[in-house]
């Protein structure tokens, strides 16, 4: 039961990934967000005068998005 319920965390996970990545506009496609062992900690918004960003923090990096290239 523990190896099923891991390897469904670790699918959610990558799910999760792939959905960040599909609405970034202009990401490389041959570029994969999913990597091994890495998962969101965290997602939220920051706004810098008028600019406004997504902010998403894995486990091993920070990526930080400005709403104009978000679907």
């Amino acid at each position: 039961a523990d190896y099923i319920n891991a390897n469904k965390n670790d699918a959610d996970e990558v799910n999760k990934i792939l959905s960040i990545q599909q609405k970034l506009i202009g990401w490389p496609e041959k570029q994969s967000l999913v990597k091994p062992r890495r998962r969101l900690i965290r997602e939220g918004q920051l706004s810098k005068g008028k600019d406004k960003f997504v902010i998403f923090l894995f486990t091993d990096a920070l990526l930080s998005v400005s709403y104009t290239h978000l679907t």
